[in-house]
């Protein structure tokens, strides 16, 4: 007799490896509403001012996620002035575009907060954060009139300075040859922050190569060109856009966009609970299947080593004895609604 599979496992099942547009939206769901949980358990934490803009970071892909959400909801647009109701309402460009915010959001967390190996590292990856977003603010003072904003660009010129005073002062900066000196000196000079330590030097980098070091796969090789392609109206995306319309592949497209955003947030759930272990018994407490959920997405993508905890040892599993865990395969053309 063959043995009956519990029904937490068939749940997480159906959760991993979606079937139809209702299972994504679950999925989804599931990943946005631990998301919400743990941000909720963590807003009482005192912070210093880095741990208060990794959590800004954190806000700012879980906002983005209930704005994807709300995206997905199959709704007819109602004209006011006469009543008609247009059906076409779910619109995969503006997910992709918000899904290209949550990527950068995440590869900036993970590079800032989880990537670096020592305290002087993070802090120069940060300084340069900071230093650059200072910078480009400064750029816009000749255009300034008022003055509460003119003093506002004034102090914030004082605290540039020191800003920078402390990146020549780091020592991981000056622990780099005079080529990696140069790069980070560049960055600064052309108001960037990606910037890669590497063996005593250092590099610029793009979206790409962050997201790598976070997500150590080719599976992404290409997703922030089409993310990116997606937010700008180039003509490609034009026809693009036409096309998916005209061939009734826009839903799928967008359900793509959808299960992309599900597994962004599994990953920031899983690293912010790294970076704040005091959040390790708000996810345990989450229920089996969800918990499963979370691990998996991690460790489809991103290797044993990204675990969220040890919950298929908790429960006397190994992933390839759970039924459905494979490597999460993408959204197909022809999802059926449930």
């Amino acid at each position: 007799m063959a043995q009956r599979i519990p029904p937490k496992l068939l749940e997480f099942s159906r959760l991993l490896n979606p079937k139809s547009e209702c299972d994504y939206r679950d999925s989804f769901k599931v990943v946005l509403d631990v998301m919400e949980k743990v941000l909720n358990e963590h807003s009482a934490k005192r912070w210093n001012q880095m741990e208060h803009d990794g959590n800004m970071l954190f806000q700012v892909i879980l906002l983005r996620g209930i704005s994807i959400g709300r995206l997905i909801e199959d709704k007819s647009y109602v004209n006011a002035l006469d009543g008609r109701q247009w059906s076409i309402t779910v619109d995969p460009l503006s997910l992709e575009t918000l899904v290209r915010a949550q990527f950068e959001a995440f590869c900036l967390f993970h590079h800032i907060y989880l990537k670096p190996t020592t305290p002087a590292e993070r802090e120069m990856y940060y300084l340069l954060w900071v230093i650059a977003g200072l910078n480009k603010r400064q750029k816009t003072v000749s255009r300034l009139t008022i003055p509460a904003l003119l003093r506002k660009a004034a102090k914030e010129k004082i605290e540039l300075e020191g800003w920078l005073d402390k990146l020549w002062a780091n020592a991981e900066y000056n622990a780099l040859d005079a080529k990696g000196k140069k790069a980070v000196k560049d960055a600064v000079k052309d108001k960037e922050y990606q910037v890669i330590l590497s063996t005593g030097s250092a590099r610029s980098a793009g979206w790409q190569a962050l997201f790598k070091r976070a997500v150590p796969t080719d599976a992404f090789e290409q997703f922030y060109m089409m993310l990116s392609q997606a937010s700008h109206p180039s003509n490609v995306s034009m026809f693009q856009f036409r096309d998916m319309y005209k061939d009734g592949t826009y839903r799928s497209t967008a359900y793509f966009a959808l299960q992309c955003s599900t597994i962004l947030i599994a990953f920031t759930i899983r690293d912010y609970v790294k970076l704040f272990p005091i959040l390790e018994v708000v996810v345990n407490g989450l229920k089996e299947e969800h918990q499963l959920l979370i691990n998996n997405l991690n460790i489809a993508f991103r290797g044993d080593d990204y675990t969220l905890n040890d919950i298929e040892e908790h429960m006397g599993l190994k992933p390839s004895l759970i039924p459905g865990f494979i490597r999460v395969p993408f959204p197909g053309p022809n999802l059926k609604d449930t």
